[in-house]
């Protein structure tokens, strides 16, 4: 049954509006526009840091990323959880997120924040793969992992020099017309030999610099 459809025949709001918390926090500050010193946005958000669905989640997040992962298409993933947060209209300042944001700055390479993990070694004609240790304390920056990262960062409302170092570097790594090529070494051929970026790293490096108006004319994005 695709109701779902009806929905948009007519206008949605008060459908938003008697929705979740968060849905209803994002309609009055998005599309409504509401003053943030508007008393029924205050008490939404109230509403919002109360729910007991976003606390546990803000509970979780606290762990960053105490085990590598193995694979970026995983909500368990810290960062994955911290964008959630974000999108529901949590602040930095809120639910002791400031600590997470402290563990996701602490590893910076390049200028780009980093996750738990070393990077895979293509190994020599003839060697078994050894499978790394997941819970040493080794990090890497990818072309998918640090800009999602830094867009949880952004959604939450911090602002650092080390945020803004991110952004920038994330726009010179960029390759005009061909995107960011990742760096394990069991798809990077595919990458070369195709002469295209990965999608998903695409995506990622997109929703960073889409969200700074004097950016979105560059030529990269």
């Amino acid at each position: 049954m695709d109701l779902w459809k009806t929905k948009l025949n007519a206008d949605p709001l008060s459908w938003l509006l008697d929705s979740n918390p968060w849905t209803r926090y994002r309609t009055m500050t998005d599309l409504l526009e509401v003053d943030n010193s508007n008393p029924d946005l205050l008490k939404t958000r109230a509403d919002l840091l109360q729910q007991k669905q976003v606390q546990k989640l803000a509970k979780e997040v606290q762990d960053w990323i105490t085990i590598a992962p193995t694979r970026n298409h995983d909500s368990k993933i810290s960062y994955f959880k911290l964008r959630m947060l974000a999108d529901f209209g949590i602040r930095h300042d809120d639910l002791e997120i400031s600590e997470v944001v402290d563990k996701a700055t602490e590893h910076i390479i390049e200028d780009m924040f980093a996750i738990r993990g070393a990077l895979p070694e293509k190994p020599a004609r003839g060697d078994k793969y050894d499978k790394p240790d997941l819970y040493a304390d080794v990090w890497h920056v990818s072309p998918c992992n640090s800009p999602a990262i830094t867009a949880a960062l952004i959604g939450l409302g911090v602002q650092s020099e080390a945020l803004d170092s991110a952004v920038k570097a994330l726009k010179y790594r960029w390759v005009k017309k061909i995107g960011w090529f990742c760096h394990f070494f069991f798809v990077e051929s595919q990458h070369k030999k195709l002469q295209v970026g990965c999608p998903i790293a695409g995506l990622m490096a997109l929703d960073v610099l889409t969200r700074f108006d004097f950016l979105k004319k560059e030529p990269v994005v």
